[in-house]
């Protein structure tokens, strides 16, 4: 006996479900990398904006500097208070602060402050490469890994110090 031979609906039966595991799969990539540009894109605005705060007051805008300073939603007020210009006690410095930045961020506080999933980023003054301040995106996780073995949580953060 020889072998059946299969007719041309057999392998249309066999086709559909490759073809569409290759369109999920490709569909997804470019995704998945525009959200990282959305994440980076507003990771630039924020580093152009600490630039801006920099060259107006000499040094970089401060971070939450207590147990506090993980909690992404309060180091990103407190940023956004000093990018604003409402953290100075000098009036002329804070518009100072305030006209450089304005046109950076535009008026809402907190355009920027998120990635494009959705996450509050965090700022560290001085947690960057060569101690320069740092934005960084806990990814399409969610997770910074911050804590003791959180290595493999932070493999998908994206860092405005470093682009991979």
């Amino acid at each position: 006996m020889g072998r059946q031979k299969r007719v041309p609906w057999e392998w249309a039966l066999l086709l559909i479900p490759v073809s569409l595991l290759l369109t999920f799969i490709v569909s997804r990539h470019p995704y998945g990398s525009s959200l990282k540009d959305e994440t980076i894109s507003n990771q630039d605005r924020l580093v152009a904006a600490i630039d801006a705060y920099c060259r107006a007051m000499s040094e970089a805008p401060p971070d939450v500097n207590d147990d506090a300073s993980h909690v992404p939603e309060r180091n990103m007020a407190f940023l956004m208070k000093h990018l604003f210009g409402q953290a100075a006690t000098d009036a002329n410095k804070a518009e100072e602060i305030a006209r450089a930045t304005r046109e950076i961020l535009g008026g809402d506080p907190t355009t920027y402050a998120r990635d494009a999933w959705g996450n509050t980023m965090i700022y560290f003054r001085d947690g960057g490469l060569g101690c320069k301040p740092v934005i960084i995106s806990a990814g399409p996780d969610g997770e910074f890994g911050f804590a003791r073995g959180g290595k493999e949580k932070r493999r998908d953060n994206i860092r405005s110090d470093t682009r991979e």
